[in-house]
């Protein structure tokens, strides 16, 4: 049996009633001595770090700082004339643009192609493969060497996939439209 005295929850030794200071947020939250925290919480906008107009709490810039900071984004990406066949990267949509779709798109948006501000895309090869990729696999044997029919088969593999196109990723490239010449 425990040395401690029995102490019983009706007794006033259980527990004692304390006063407490602290900050409370508009929403009814307790944040004890932290009236940075308090003040966030009860808050709806925040001072925005640019201009320091309320923005609403979530962003640090105002809408208006946005674009802006965004406008200043766009003129500093690099542009290159589309040559017509490589895939293009439409931001807006998330879509993947592939021949004739980009008229189509270009007169569901109402926008001409230098509007719309589509980017390159670039291919994304098969990868090489090596023998030490099965090195976990194989058995431990004096020569360290795989075996020769596994040799052939990658460089059979690694051959037949030279130049296959897996996927495309977007670049921070601007697809800009080749000048039409006058007839």
């Amino acid at each position: 049996m425990s040395d401690q005295p029995i102490i019983l929850p009706d007794s006033p030794e259980a527990a004692r009633i304390e006063t407490v200071t602290g900050w409370v947020s508009r929403n009814g939250r307790f944040y004890g001595i932290d009236e940075h925290l308090a003040r966030y919480d009860g808050s709806t906008h925040v001072p925005c770090s640019d201009c320091g107009a309320p923005t609403e709490k979530g962003w640090t810039k105002c809408a208006d700082c946005r674009a802006k900071h965004e406008a200043e984004r766009e003129a500093k990406r690099p542009r290159q004339v589309w040559d017509g066949e490589t895939p293009l990267f439409h931001e807006g949509s998330e879509r993947f643009i592939f021949d004739g779709d980009v008229d189509e798109l270009c007169e569901d948006e109402e926008k001409s192609f230098n509007e719309m501000e589509f980017v390159l895309c670039e291919p994304e090869y098969a990868r090489e493969i090596e023998a030490d990729d099965f090195s976990d696999d194989l058995p431990d044997n004096d020569s360290g060497m795989a075996p020769e029919k596994l040799t052939a088969a990658i460089e059979a593999f690694n051959a037949a996939m030279k130049g296959v196109v897996l996927c495309w990723r977007p670049t921070d490239i601007v697809a800009i439209e080749k000048e039409k010449t006058q007839p």
